[in-house]
């Protein structure tokens, strides 16, 4: 599943931290355990969008005060520069 709101969601989707990741920019859920697609560094390689999939309560925390996710992104186009543009233009 990537970041499609109207597909029909496995039980991830129901977590409210999964709505704010669907709107988040540079954030794609790929999260479609029957096809076995999850985020990969493969899947990742060679774009900005990090990858956020397999969402799920963190059942060794109280309820609601943990979240457990798969996440993947070129750490070398992704990495020090990328982050520092991006810092620079949200404090300008």
């Amino acid at each position: 599943m990537v970041s499609d709101p109207a597909i029909p969601c496995v039980r991830w989707c129901f977590h409210p931290i999964s709505f704010c990741l669907f709107a988040a920019p540079g954030v794609k859920i790929v999260d479609d355990p029957v096809a076995g697609r999850f985020p990969e560094p493969i899947g990742a390689s060679g774009q900005d969008d990090v990858l956020v999939g397999r969402i799920r309560e963190d059942i060794s925390l109280p309820a609601g005060q943990g979240v457990n996710m798969f996440i993947a992104g070129d750490q070398l186009l992704k990495g020090a520069a990328t982050n520092a543009v991006q810092i620079a233009e949200l404090l300008l």
